[in-house]
């Protein structure tokens, strides 16, 4: 199917694209690679040459054989990127359980994973683009500036084509804001995977001592610094005793929340945990 239409309509959006071909055609410049890249031949420079020029895009789309790929910068776009194939499904079901989430275009990608599209997040008050990492969570990158996302009709290596969910066409579903809690994580420093934990010394387990650190903490009482209790509550779990999310969301359920006053709901008490496995500011295993 040719993408020249698709082209075109990404066009009429504003929205910057580059011509995509699947390395198998270049083997010449990347031998036994799979995947796909923008083409060496039309685009030498990559994304420095998306371009919304009519003239440009009828020329590059007769090959029929061409994907599309849209340049997320000029186009003033940030893609949620989620990969099923590395927990990115079940990272942002998590992530986003009782949270908002709104109606933006989004993709099926060809691998079986979505693209949320959503406006780049600009700041308010200095008109300056808000500096953002690459990933959410494990499996949900964030693409924007620098970054480009393969769209429809693009043919992933699976076989399957990119397409546009029909209840979510950039034609029918304006651009969303990205939901504020969102955005609060996105800024946070770059998520790194904490390296594995160090084997335990003879006697209690990380997670009974994390328990009894935890006993001696104050809780959090709303009007006297509640956010901050539960946050320190949890920077001690994730980063000091390097306990798993899950391990440290049931600790934090049973042991300090039934403490605070008011309880906390379980989304804000994940949202906190979220926050300290990001803080690099403590190091993995500081109380180990």
């Amino acid at each position: 199917m040719s993408a020249l239409p698709y082209a075109l309509a990404c066009a009429r959006m504003h929205w910057w694209v580059i011509p995509i071909i699947d390395v198998a055609r270049d083997q010449a410049t990347e031998p036994g690679k799979r995947g796909k890249r923008p083409c060496p031949w039309l685009a030498p420079h990559g994304i420095d040459d998306a371009t919304v020029d009519v003239s440009v895009l009828k020329a590059w789309f007769a090959d029929p054989a061409l994907g599309l790929g849209i340049v997320c910068g000029p186009s003033g776009l940030l893609v949620v990127d989620v990969d099923p194939r590395n927990g990115g499904d079940a990272s942002l079901r998590e992530l986003v359980a009782g949270r908002e989430w709104p109606v933006t275009p989004t993709a099926c990608t060809g691998g079986g994973g979505w693209h949320h599209v959503y406006r780049r997040p600009i700041d308010p008050k200095t008109g300056e683009l808000v500096p953002l990492r690459g990933k959410l969570v494990p499996g949900v990158d964030l693409k924007h500036d620098r970054g480009y996302v393969c769209a429809a009709p693009t043919v992933h290596e699976s076989g399957e084509a990119y397409r546009w969910h029909p209840d979510a066409l950039p034609s029918k579903v304006p651009l969303a804001e990205l939901p504020t809690w969102a955005l609060e994580l996105a800024r946070q420093p770059e998520y790194v995977a904490p390296p594995p934990r160090p084997i335990p010394r003879e006697g209690p387990s990380p997670s009974a001592r994390a328990s009894r650190c935890l006993a001696t903490m104050s809780p959090s009482i709303s009007g006297a610094g509640g956010h901050d209790a539960l946050y320190k509550a949890a920077i001690v779990l994730i980063r000091g005793f390097q306990l798993s999310e899950a391990e440290a969301l049931g600790i934090l359920l049973a042991e300090f929340n039934p403490r605070c006053q008011p309880p906390w709901a379980e989304r804000d008490i994940r949202h906190k945990i979220k926050q300290a496995t990001n803080n690099a500011r403590y190091a993995w295993g500081y109380l180990l």
